[in-house]
């Protein structure tokens, strides 16, 4: 407002300006003044004070640069982020949070908008405030100046996993971190049901040791072999007969051929065939047998093994499947996903991984990769990693720094799992998430 607005209106004067003095330059000026009326109410006089500002306004043009900078930083993530301030009751106890901001990825996540969460309570806008507010004591520790804490949470009415990290950034004041691992956990839990499927098919083998002496037509079983077979030893009038008549039709000039061979004392490896019951079901065996030849080097007896392993056909039927689909999990995820065996050779890995370390595709990473150890800018690190690997089975949140194909670095973490197959083979999983944004 100026002096001739001030004298018609009487009313103070209050304004910032710009003033130019030689050799100091530009200066902020602060002006808070009121003109001073005679009795006959004429102008008298002026007072007031004026102030030099400049420090101030520099200060807040830094502010507001430092809000954009934050703002995009945050903004650009796609890690959800939100800034909270903990509201306390009148006895001081911490009873809500109010939203301060969210990025857009936090939005995209939770299905919210903008204009309904911020500078809204947090009880009032998220799915389960009781839930949810029982982590209220815990961060109230963190947003008075506590240690950073990180958890994994499941969200039902998202249907999603959330990786969450929470940290101080001012007195009564916290932010998350949210990372959506439901790709992740859906690798884990896929690992889980191989290991499960493993587990099983080696828990359920039922093995009967046989003999079987040619020139009497004479066989020997241990018990297992009549739970196999459905029988009991009384039932047998020609033990081999009988044998061959419970033989799936399909499946029993194969196995004629294949005592023929040993007959002959030809070397012969397992094999599966069918039998079906009395009562019209299917098992599935496998059988190992080899040739005992006598002093006149004739065939004088058999001997082997039969196993009965109807349940391990069902398991690696689901076995396959499992494969199956954890092959399309794998190379969809949005995450690395590599498997290697003990001896940290290269077996399997995805395209995101590729991707990770500066390939273009699958098939350029295979003509040019040279060694797994060129990943890591600190080897030691994988030294770090395979120890508590070969320790604990398991590594989790395993933070490094990874080099690229064209020698760029990015922070990430490691997940790592051994898992062993149905066939004893021992593997190790790992999951690689870029976590540059979060360092």
């Amino acid at each position: 407002m100026h002096i001739e607005d001030s004298l018609k209106k009487m009313i103070p004067i209050r304004e910032e300006y710009r003033i130019t003095i030689p050799i100091v330059g530009e200066r902020f000026i602060y002006q808070h003044s009121e003109v001073i009326f005679d009795d006959e109410g004429k102008p008298e006089k002026m007072v007031g004070i004026v102030q030099d500002i400049t420090d101030s306004k520099i200060l807040e043009e830094s502010i507001v640069v430092s809000q954009e900078k934050y703002s995009s930083i945050f903004g650009k993530m796609k890690e959800g982020f939100a800034h909270y301030k903990i509201i306390y009751d009148e006895l001081g106890e911490p009873v809500d949070f109010k939203i301060l901001e969210m990025n857009d990825s936090y939005l995209e996540q939770t299905g919210l908008t903008r204009d309904l969460v911020i500078g809204n309570l947090f009880s009032e806008v998220m799915f389960d405030p009781k839930e949810d507010l029982k982590r209220l004591n815990s961060l109230q520790k963190i947003a008075q100046g506590g240690k950073s804490v990180e958890f994994e949470e499941f969200t039902k009415e998202l249907n999603k996993w959330f990786l969450i990290i929470v940290f101080y950034t001012q007195k009564d004041h916290v932010a998350t971190l949210s990372i959506d691992i439901t790709e992740r956990k859906e690798i884990e839990r896929e690992l889980t049901e191989r290991d499960r499927l493993t587990k099983t098919s080696k828990e359920i083998a039922l093995i009967s040791e046989f003999e079987y002496t040619l020139a009497t037509d004479e066989f020997h079983f241990s018990e297992e072999f009549y739970e196999i077979f459905g029988f009991s030893r009384y039932d047998m009038q020609k033990p081999l007969d009988d044998l061959f008549d419970l033989i799936h039709p399909e499946d029993r000039e194969f196995v004629r051929k294949r005592y023929q061979l040993i007959i002959g004392g030809k070397p012969s490896k397992a094999y599966r065939f069918r039998i079906q019951l009395s009562d019209g079901s299917i098992k599935h065996v496998l059988q190992k047998a080899e040739v005992i030849f006598d002093e006149n080097n004739k065939p004088e007896k058999i001997i082997g093994i039969i196993q009965n392993v109807t349940e391990q056909e069902e398991l690696d039927l689901q076995f396959l499947q499992s494969e199956e689909q954890f092959r399309e999990v794998m190379e969809n995820a949005p995450v690395g996903v590599v498997i290697t065996n003990l001896e940290r050779e290269l077996l399997r890995y995805n395209t995101k991984f590729v991707q990770l370390v500066g390939y273009e595709t699958k098939e350029d990473f295979a003509d040019n990769f040279i060694s797994v150890e060129n990943f890591y800018l600190n080897p030691k690190d994988r030294g770090k990693l395979y120890k508590i690997l070969n320790e604990n089975g398991i590594v989790e949140n395993f933070d490094t720094i990874f080099k690229r194909r064209d020698d760029t670095t990015f922070w990430c973490s490691l997940t790592s799992k051994v898992h062993e197959t149905i066939s004893g083979e021992v593997l190790v999983y790992h999951i690689i998430e870029d976590i540059s944004t979060l360092k």
